[in-house]
């Protein structure tokens, strides 16, 4: 059990550890992690981001089952207005990372547009062009010739033809 003075009201802490800057944005000046947000310890037990803090003191109660967002991209902001929640996926898609910025593409490199006639998953799940893949493939074959097509069907059997039909030996 406690003695002496009363704790000091997690708010009251709070506004100290804020700048609030031109574009609106509320900077957490206390301690930043490793990942960029601030951490809060609103009493002696409960404790972790000053822009959940933020959210639950002037927005409402978190809802476990989303995650509070940065709608300005300030992983250090704690302005109410700048916060939301929203599902974890849609968090992680508008953000600038490699995975969401290439989910968002609708055209692959070369402006052909990503559509289900016209995109392939290879064995890592990472998407393609299937126009570019020809393309690919038939620049490969011009290049090297004969020596790359296959004298054996997929079963090993010997091609007998020009059209690819394959010779079945008999048992």
């Amino acid at each position: 059990m406690r003695t002496g003075r009363p704790p000091t009201p997690a708010i009251d802490r709070f506004w100290p550890k804020v700048k609030k800057l031109e574009n609106g944005c509320w900077r957490w000046i206390a301690q930043i992690d490793e990942d960029g947000y601030g951490r809060f310890y609103w009493d002696d037990r409960i404790g972790g981001y000053a822009h959940q803090f933020a959210y639950q003191h002037f927005v409402g109660p978190l809802d476990p089952t989303l995650t509070v967002d940065h709608k300005c991209r300030h992983r250090w902001c704690v302005n109410p207005k700048h916060l939301r929640q929203i599902p974890n996926l849609d968090n992680v898609m508008t953000g600038v990372g490699v995975g969401a910025v290439n989910a968002r593409k609708t055209h692959c490199s070369h402006g052909h547009p990503f559509t289900p006639e016209n995109t392939y998953r290879d064995k890592r799940g990472y998407r393609g062009c299937k126009i570019c893949r020809a393309r690919r493939s038939k620049i490969h074959n011009q290049k090297h010739g004969a020596q790359h097509q296959r004298d054996y069907c997929a079963r090993h059997h010997v091609y007998w033809s020009s059209t690819h039909h394959c010779y079945v030996p008999s048992p």
